[in-house]
């Protein structure tokens, strides 16, 4: 299955407002932050190969992200996404959404 195209349409638009959106990140959580902050980057939202593997296989991927998190959860909402998070900067986002056939 590929990935569902809410997740693409809500990364596009958190791209156009400054975020850096990365699917399918190599390595893991801890190595895509490190990345994004020795790149100077503030604002990201990413999951890694791993999650990708479930992100096609369930109804749900985690997000690793930094930054402005009101906007993460309002654009993922916008598009058709549940976004679950309970407030801590250190856990990542769970994604859940309805599989269109």
């Amino acid at each position: 299955m590929a990935v569902p195209k809410q997740i693409e349409e809500a990364f596009a638009e958190l791209r156009s407002l400054g975020f850096e959106a990365q699917g399918e990140f190599k390595c893991c959580p801890g190595c895509a932050v490190l990345h994004f902050q020795c790149e100077g980057v503030e604002n990201h939202v990413s999951y890694q190969e791993e999650d990708a593997v479930t992100l096609r296989n369930t109804s749900q991927v985690f997000l690793t992200w930094e930054g402005d998190s009101a906007t993460i959860i309002d654009v993922l909402s916008k598009h058709g996404l549940r976004p679950v998070w309970d407030g801590d900067p250190e856990h990542r986002i769970l994604v859940t959404w309805t599989r269109r056939h």
